[in-house]
Parts: structure tokens; sequence; C-alpha cells
């Protein structure tokens, strides 16, 4: 598939997206009902289209935020054939950062018995081709049935995955996995897109400052806090990582603008969550401003996987606050706004 068209595929699909204005009148609504009417004329229009259609005059939030889940997992299956079709080796780099989420949410599941609640579960992959995928037909839905099926698929991330140190310490697992990728499987991936790369270097970078800002917030574990490190092909190192631990309340702020080259607005380092909000805001304006600037490319697919989560991140707090009856100025504040 040429890069032109699919790229003229995924902007016409982005057109579709939820905007910022229909953020603040969800923020409005007093029922989860109303919500779903508003998005039948978004992308998630099948998902909210049957939801309506059943007719059920009570719909709960949580019903309508597993049918958005379900509209979020579907585009991304889009997303993924397009650009596997385009360009496989490096849309399958920038795609392996969605299978960690996916494969990590899986194991978590079936860790903590999630198939005893009522929640739906599955995991396809992303980047397998078909025929090949682990999928869940088998009654044995088992952490062990799991695991086994993804080396059987020859998945790429089957090696990191131990189920006797997943049982013992889930963080430590999962880290494995993230070091496994960074430090193993991408290095040995030769002719991967130099766009591709740096977002992946990117992305690696906000997972550490993240690790590190919540450590710091905590206050506790700070002596083995250089163990939550993951390293890689990002610009910030460990001793950058424990300054961020350690250091003066200003440290996080000048390693984010001197090793990532972007400037959150000053005050957000106060908070863990503020500030990875503002390096994902940051970035995002760094990705679109570059599809701008080249407008046919590698970007263009960086930019939508980014804009596709941000935009269902700020419709999940859009719900969840209108349906809270949070002020919609206070709610507002607190979205990812990408200005150029």
């Amino acid at each position: 598939m040429e890069i032109e068209y699919t790229v003229t595929r995924l902007k016409a699909l982005a057109g579709r997206f939820p905007s910022y204005g229909e953020f603040i009148r969800i923020l409005q609504m007093e029922d989860a009902r109303g919500v779903a009417g508003l998005l039948e004329g978004s992308v998630f229009a099948p998902e909210m289209e049957s939801l309506v259609a059943k007719g059920e005059t009570d719909i709960s939030p949580m019903r309508l935020l597993r049918v958005m889940a379900d509209g979020h997992h579907r585009l991304r299956r889009h997303f993924a054939g397009m650009a596997m079709q385009t360009d496989p080796r490096s849309c399958r780099a920038i795609l392996m950062r969605w299978e960690i989420e996916e494969l990590k949410s899986a194991l978590r599941y079936l860790k903590y018995h999630g198939e005893k609640v009522e929640r739906r579960f599955g995991f396809n992959s992303l980047i397998l081709p078909e025929g090949k995928t682990p999928l869940w037909e088998a009654k044995d839905r088992s952490l062990a049935h799991f695991i086994a099926a993804l080396a059987q698929a020859r998945h790429p991330l089957a090696p990191a995955v131990d189920r006797e140190e997943y049982l013992k310490d889930t963080v430590k697992a999962e880290l494995g996995i993230e070091r496994y990728f960074y430090g193993e499987w991408l290095p040995s991936q030769k002719g991967i897109a130099a766009q591709a790369a740096e977002s992946l270097a990117d992305r690696l970078d906000a997972a550490n400052i993240a690790a590190a800002m919540l450590i710091r917030e905590a206050k506790s574990g700070r002596g083995e806090a250089s163990s939550y490190y993951v390293a890689g092909c990002g610009e910030v190192m460990v001793d950058d990582f424990m300054t961020i631990v350690e250091g003066p309340a200003w440290a996080p702020f000048q390693i984010v603008k001197k090793k990532m080259g972007l400037s959150p607005r000053k005050g957000s380092e106060i908070s863990a969550t503020i500030f990875a909000l503002e390096i994902k805001r940051a970035l995002a304006r760094r990705y679109k401003l570059a599809c701008m600037l080249d407008p046919v490319g590698m970007r263009d697919f960086v930019w939508f996987m980014e804009e596709l989560d941000i935009t269902v991140s700020n419709l999940k707090l859009a719900v969840n606050h209108a349906l809270t009856h949070t002020p919609a100025g206070e709610a507002a504040d607190i979205f990812i706004k990408v200005t150029i």
C-alpha cells in the first residue's frame, strides 16, 4: 500500500475524532445516553449506534466506558492493518508500544482472576500475522495457558514473559518486558525509519521520567529507585533519573528541557500526574508540527497514534467528570489540548 494513500485515509479517519468542543459539551451532559447520542457522529459510531439501538433508557457510565474501549481497540486494529501493509518494518516497531500495553493488560487480568467479574477480555495481537494470533478460544483461561500461547505463536515478547516472576512481583515482571523490548528486540531490528525510532526513544524517556516522578512523590523506596530505570535508546540516563528522584524541585523541568527538548509548563512538576500529562502534550505538539512541515511520511503514523490515544484519554475524562458532576471549567483544565 502506498504511503500517500494510507496517510490520506488516516487523515480522513482523524477528521471524525471528537473535537475539543464536543468534549466540553459532554461535560455539560447529565446522562450516558446523551453522550452516546453525541458520539454517534464520530469514529465511535458503530459502538454508540449499537448501544443506543438496544433502546435502554438507562445506560450505566461503566457500560459506556466499556464500549468506548471496544471502539478504541477497533481503531487500533484498523490502523495496525493499514500500517503493516504500508511499512511493516517501521510500523511493527511503533505498534509494539500498543502491543506491550495489551500484553500487560492481559497478564494483569489473568493474574488477578478478572474472569470472575463482568468485564470483557481478549488478546488479539496487532503485530502477528493473522492465523498466528493467540486467540481466547480455550476454556482454560489461565496465566500459564496464555504464556504458552504466546510462545507457540512466536510472539516477539514471549521470551520476556516469565510466569513465576509475574506471580511474584508484577511491577518488576512488567519492567522486564520493557527492558527486553528496548534492550534486546528493538536493537535487533534494522532499517527502521528515523522518525519511528525517535518516537520510541521519546516514549522511553517519558516512561522513565514518570517513574522517577512517582518515586519522588511517594518519598519511599528511594534506596532502590534505580532498579525501576529502563535503559535503551532514550536520552534520559540513570543519573538523570536519580536526580529527578532525589534532586531539587526544579530538576524535573530542567532535565526534560535539556534531554528531551521540551518545555512543560513551569509548576507542573509539583505533581507526577500533571507533569506526565504535560510531557504528553508537549510531545504531541512536536509530532503535529513535524507532520505539518513534512506532510507525508512516518511522522503521520506516529502522530495518528498520539492523536487517537489523546482523543480517547480526553473522552474518558470528559465522561467521568460529566457523570460525577465536576464543574465544567475545572474539568476542562485537565484535557490534553494540542495547539500550534
